[in-house]
């Protein structure tokens, strides 16, 4: 016969019985509550609309909130389990003003797990590639009966390369890389890559050594495209090294 636990450990163990699914059960959805999510677009101007997306998840996952240079999204506890999941999901921000954003994410405890910070930048015409050596410009001519012609936007995606839109910042059109080849042919190399039948014309220009930007001195080199085609350049040859 096993001898009987003295009636404090008896109320110990009723304790544990008791408490230890309540603690297992909400480690289990804090650990559950830390979804994926991040601001798009991935680099955005001061005139784009700017969301946070939210990759699908099974959790219960409340509207963001701004104060100041600081968005909040919280998860909470997990759906219904009657509503059909995973989600995705996508949160509008509205414009934001130029500056430095953090985005935290909390639990539904209000526990921090993830941040993260991006940039609002003012909407540019140009590239600066290659150390802001080589200015890149584009220009879109309207195919409706007005024929106007337009400046494109610009996004800097790195210092060799960026992106050019004409209606919509969501859609590219051109993407345009300036890579330094001189170690291979003594020339720096341009590749435009269009997703667009519209008109368009890209202008480069080399504004080293100590050449002013955007002037009429620099060795520039136009890019021309007609409506109703698409057409892609790799010039390795138009712009020499000094």
């Amino acid at each position: 016969m096993s001898p009987m636990l003295p009636e404090s450990a008896r109320r110990l163990l009723r304790c544990l019985v008791l408490v230890l699914p309540i603690v297992l059960c909400g480690a289990a959805l804090a650990a559950q509550s830390q979804i994926v999510a991040f601001p798009t677009p991935a680099l955005p101007t001061t005139a784009d609309t700017v969301s946070i997306a939210v990759l699908p998840t099974c959790l219960e996952v409340l509207d963001p909130t701004r104060v100041g240079q600081t968005i909040t999204l919280v998860s909470g506890l997990p759906v219904d389990p009657f509503f059909p999941c995973p989600v995705a999901g996508l949160f509008s921000l509205g414009t934001l003003p130029e500056g430095s954003y953090t985005l935290e994410q909390r639990d539904f405890s209000g526990t921090l797990f993830a941040s993260r910070v991006f940039q609002v930048t003012a909407p540019s015409t140009h590239l600066n590639l290659l150390g802001g050596r080589f200015a890149v410009t584009a220009s879109w001519t309207d195919p409706g009966g007005s024929h106007a012609v337009h400046t494109a936007s610009a996004v800097q995606f790195s210092d060799e390369s960026g992106y050019f839109w004409f209606f919509d910042p969501r859609n590219v059109e051109l993407s345009v890389k300036v890579l330094d080849g001189t170690s291979i042919n003594h020339h720096f190399w341009v590749f435009i890559s269009s997703m667009t039948n519209v008109a368009y014309t890209v202008t480069v220009e080399d504004t080293a050594p100590g050449c002013p930007i955007f002037t009429t001195n620099c060795p520039t080199k136009t890019y021309t495209s007609k409506q109703g085609t698409n057409r892609n350049f790799i010039d390795l040859g138009s712009f020499s090294a000094p």
